[in-house]
């Protein structure tokens, strides 16, 4: 079974910044179809290693917001 628990339950650890890929719903698509049987570890070891992630930054702690300044925004269209 998939799990979230990352995101429903307090962690623990000393990082102050974490930055690492973002599943997006292919990811739980892939390991889904291997759950129940619809896909081979093979072929869903190839989709999740094609499976082009979105990156994300997590600044966990307020040592870590100190480190960073707001300096304006651009509109991307």
């Amino acid at each position: 079974m998939i799990s979230s628990r990352n995101r429903t339950k307090e962690t623990s650890h000393d990082y102050d910044v974490i930055i690492g890929p973002v599943a997006d719903d292919s990811v739980y698509d892939s390991l889904f179809q291997y759950e129940n049987g619809f896909l081979s570890r093979d072929e869903t070891i190839l989709k999740l290693n094609s499976a082009k992630l979105d990156g994300q930054i997590l600044f966990h702690t307020n040592k870590s917001l100190d480190c960073i300044a707001y300096s304006g925004y651009r509109e991307v269209i």
